[in-house]
C-alpha cells in the first residue's frame, strides 16, 4: 500500500517472505507474510510502538513455514517464540530472560537474540544484553570454540564468527577496562593473532569498573543501572558523585564495557577523583515491558524521580557525599538536569546540561525543529508528555517553566547556536 518497508526476511531458499512496513506520521508497523513466491501478501499483524506489544519476525525454521519472532504479549519481557504464519498463532516459546528483552525491543528494533549459523540459518545460541552481554550456545562445537576463546582471552567478553572460507574466525573482545580488540583465530593450526585495537593508547590499569546495580525505585521497578568508581577509592570514602543521565529518553544508550557516552563521561571523571552513576530509568527499551510502558505519562516527574533514586542509592551505599552531587546529560539528559534540580534541590547541588530542550511546546511545534513535521512523532510525545495536544502539555514537563526553582549553579552548553 505504499508504506516504507524496513525490514524483509528471507526464508532457507532465500525468497522474500515476510515484510516489516511502517506507515507514514505514525508510530505503527505492518507485518505482511506470503506463503510463496507465487502468492500474495497478506497483512499479519501490526503493532503500535506507544502501545504494543510488538511481534518482530526474525527468522523461517527449516520447514520454511513456521517464523521466529520477538513478541512480548502478555509476558514480563519480549522473548523468541515459534510462531504459525498461516493461522496466525504464537506457539512454543524458544527462549525468554526475566529481566531482558530478546530479539526485538518495544518499537520493534532489533537487538540481540538469536545466534544463526551462517550456513543452514539453525539457530545455534542465543544471546542477551542483559547487565553484561550473555551468550548461551545450543550447539556443542560453539560451545567448544567459546570455551577454548576464553580460556586464551579470560578477562573479556568475547564473540566470534567465522570467516567466509570457513577456516578462520575472527574474535572481537572487549571489557570495562579492555578497550575492543580483534583478533584472528586459525582452528585448524590453533593460532591466535591479534589484529588490532581500538584505543590502543588506553591501558586497563586507566579506566575505572563499570559496576552493574539494580536500581530499585520509590514505586517498585528494577532498573538495570551502572555506576563506577575510582582506582584508588577506599571504602568508608565519600567522594563527589555525578549522576550522569543519557539523551533520548526513549533509548538504551549505555552497555557494558562499550564506549557510550555515560562510559567515556563516567572514566573522565573517575580519573579525577569523582564517583559516576549511569542510571536507566522508565522508558529505557529493551528491559522489559513494565520499565518501558511505564515512562509514559511520566515525563517531568516519576522519571525525574528516577533519577533522585539513582542518587540517593549512591548515597545510601556509603560512597556519594550527600552535600557534593551534581547530575549531567545531553539533549533529554540536558532537559533531566534541570528538572531534577527544580524538584530535588536539596539533592542535585549542582548540574551540567547540554543541547537542553527547556520547553515542550515549543519542540513540538516550532518548524526549526523535525518533530513538528511527523504527526505521529507529535501524538507519541504527547503519550509520553501525558498532554491531549500541544496546547495542553502539562507545565511540570517544561523547565522553562520551573526555572524560579533551580538553586544550585548549572552549566549550560549547546551547538552551533
Amino acid at each position: 500500500a505504499g508504506e516504507p518497508t524496513t525490514t524483509w526476511v528471507l526464508d532457507r531458499d532465500l525468497v522474500p517472505r515476510v515484510a516489516v512496513s511502517s506507515i507514514k506520521d505514525t508510530t505503527v508497523s505492518i507485518v505482511h507474510y506470503r506463503k510463496d513466491d507465487k502468492s500474495p501478501w497478506v497483512e499479519l499483524t501490526r503493532f503500535d510502538a506507544a502501545k504494543g506489544p510488538a511481534l518482530f519476525p526474525l527468522s523461517f525454521e527449516k520447514d520454511n513455514q513456521t517464523l521466529l519472532v520477538a513478541n512480548g504479549a502478555n509476558r514480563a519481557t519480549i522473548g523468541v517464540y515459534r510462531y504459525d504464519p498461516n493461522t496466525k498463532t504464537r506457539g512454543a516459546m524458544v527462549a525468554e530472560h526475566p529481566r531482558f528483552d530478546m530479539g526485538a525491543n518495544q518499537f520493534g528494533e532489533p537487538i540481540p537474540g538469536l545466534l544463526l549459523d551462517p550456513k543452514t540459518e539453525d539457530v545455534v545460541g542465543f544471546r542477551v544484553d542483559g547487565d553484561k552481554l550473555e551468550t548461551v550456545w545450543v550447539d556443542e562445537s560453539y560451545r567448544r570454540l567459546q570455551t577454548m576463546i576464553d580460556k586464551a582471552l579470560p578477562e573479556t567478553i568475547n564473540t566470534f564468527r567465522r570467516t567466509p572460507d570457513g577456516n578462520r574466525l575472527i574474535i572481537a573482545s572487549f571489557a570495562d577496562r579492555h578497550p575492543t580488540r580483534w583478533y584472528l583465530l586459525d582452528e585448524k593450526n590453533r593460532t591466535l593473532e591479534e589484529l588490532f585495537s581500538s584505543r590502543p593508547w588506553i591501558k586497563p590499569d586507566q579506566l575505572a569498573e563499570m559496576i552493574p546495580f539494580t536500581l530499585k525505585t520509590r514505586d517498585g521497578l528494577e532498573i538495570s543501572s551502572y555506576y563506577f568508581l575510582p582506582r584508588n577509592y577506599k571504602k568508608g570514602d565519600k567522594l563527589p558523585t555525578v549522576v550522569h543521565v543519557r539523551g533520548g529518553p526513549f533509548a538504551r544508550a549505555d552497555f557494558w564495557g562499550r564506549w557510550g557516552f555515560g562510559f567515556r563521561e563516567a572514566q573522565l571523571l573517575a580519573s579525577r577523583g569523582y564517583a559516576v552513576v549511569v542510571p536507566n530509568f522508565r522508558i529505557t527499551p529493551g528491559l522489559g515491558n513494565k520499565i518501558f510502558y511505564s515512562g509514559f505519562g511520566a515525563y517531568g516527574r516519576e522519571m525525574v524521580a528516577d533519577h533522585a533514586d539513582a542518587a540517593q542509592w549512591a548515597i545510601d551505599q556509603g560512597f556519594a557525599d550527600p552535600a557534593r552531587i551534581c547530575i549531567s546529560g545531553a539533549s533529554y539528559g540536558g532537559s533531566a538536569v534541570l528538572l531534577s534540580m527544580a524538584n530535588y534541590p536539596n539533592l542535585f547541588r549542582c548540574g551540567i546540561a547540554g543541547l537542553v530542550v527547556s520547553d515542550k511546546p515549543l519542540q513540538l511545534t516550532s518548524p526549526a525543529g523535525d518533530i513538528p513535521y511527523n504527526e505521529g512523532g507529535v501524538r507519541f510525545w504527547l503519550s509520553v508528555l501525558g498532554g491531549e495536544s500541544t496546547s495542553k502539555i502539562p507545565p511540570h514537563t517544561s523547565p522553562v517553566n520551573l526555572a524560579d526553582k533551580i538553586k544550585g549553579p548549572i552549566m549550560m552548553y549547546a551547538g552551533v547556536d
